[in-house]
């Protein structure tokens, strides 16, 4: 079970990477828990935002 504070960083990570997408012009318009993949690597997490389309005008 993870502590709040696992929880809060988590969830900034991924606010961080929902940031990034926008900035690139690109959205997410179904996010939820099975797109959002974390991946714990030599006791670092990456997160990835899954299911990105293009925002066209």
């Amino acid at each position: 079970m993870l502590c709040w504070k696992d929880v809060i960083e988590m969830l900034w990570g991924i606010s961080g990477r929902i940031e990034h997408i926008h900035k690139n012009g690109l959205i997410n318009s179904n996010l939820h828990g099975g797109n959002v993949l974390i991946e714990n690597e030599s006791g670092s997490e990456y997160i990835h935002i899954l299911d990105v389309e293009l925002n066209g005008p």
